[in-house]
């Protein structure tokens, strides 16, 4: 089985009133900050979705685990094994 670098863009608009370009991504910028929660309302979503960046090889299970918590390796590093089956480098 290989393993695979898997991320999430999104694409996102709106429309912000202000006196310069600096101060309209700073304005946005401030109200989004964290994942902007409730604010995100008045922000239309255009696109989001997963693409796979980059192939890392034939996933391995390593005998023990090593020192630094890896589970499994590739020809690009060490992984190791979180929840739902999913990976991440320690």
């Amino acid at each position: 089985m290989k393993l695979y670098k898997v991320k999430y863009t999104q694409e996102s608009e709106t429309f912000v009133q202000a006196e310069s370009e600096e101060q309209a991504l700073e304005f946005i910028t401030e109200l989004t900050e964290n994942g902007g929660g409730d604010k995100m309302s008045s922000i239309r979503l255009n696109e989001c979705g997963w693409f796979i960046e980059e192939e890392l090889g034939e996933l391995e299970k390593l005998k023990q685990e090593d020192d630094y918590g890896n589970t499994h390796k590739t020809n690009w590093g060490y992984y190791a094994e979180g929840d739902y089956g999913l990976f991440y480098d320690a």
